[in-house]
């Protein structure tokens, strides 16, 4: 891999993950923000807060990834329109509810996707990891239905997440805990990839 292309990578992976980390911490130290801005009570706690500064930032990230790489991939894509869409009802209604459903969206419909691919023989999975990994016809159908019950699973923890516990460890599973599940879980696909892998491009 050149040094180009890590550092493409590393970008994607900052663009990507930022927003949400940023909901974190805002969630976390943003009762200090009312000290500074008491506008931004008019909003309700600071879980509305997090959420219109998570919008915002979704928004710039995916105007970063354009201007920089004249492109935006799919994933972002599709999950800054569930932010927008799920942060809008948040902040509109005043109900967390809304941005707390917002994985468990998000997840289902990939699920759903990967499904239907697999039973169809498509390999829509390709379209997030093909500049990633090449795999031979075996291996991608292989993929999509592995990364099918993942993302069925992600969705039902979230769901036993925010509707079991606090406001506080939703954010930290939702921002912080997700990486180490999605680390694990590509980890244990490393000998189906090697299995099926092929010569890049082919």
């Amino acid at each position: 891999m050149s040094t180009l292309q890590s550092q493409n990578k590393t970008v994607y992976f900052l663009l990507g993950f930022s927003p949400g980390i940023v909901f974190w911490l805002c969630n976390m130290y943003g009762g200090k923000l009312f000290l500074y801005f008491p506008i931004l009570s008019r909003l309700g706690g600071t879980i509305f807060v997090s959420t219109l500064l998570f919008m915002a930032l979704t928004i710039i990230s995916l105007g970063i990834f354009w201007i920089f790489f004249h492109e935006i991939r799919m994933v972002p894509v599709v999950s800054g329109i569930c932010v927008l869409l799920f942060g809008g009802l948040t902040i509109w209604f005043r109900d967390e509810s809304f941005i707390k459903m917002k994985p468990t969206f998000f997840y289902s419909l990939f699920s759903i996707v990967l499904f239907l691919g697999y039973f169809f023989e498509k390999s829509f999975i390709r379209l997030i990891f093909s500049q990633v990994i090449w795999l031979d016809p075996i291996g991608w159908r292989k993929i999509t239905i592995r990364w099918a019950y993942f993302f069925l699973l992600l969705a039902f923890i979230n769901e036993a997440v925010w509707r079991n516990f606090s406001t506080e460890t939703w954010i930290f599973f939702k921002t912080i805990g997700t990486f180490p599940i999605f680390l694990i879980f590509g980890i244990t696909q490393i000998n189906i990839i090697k299995k099926h892998s092929l010569p890049s491009g082919e």
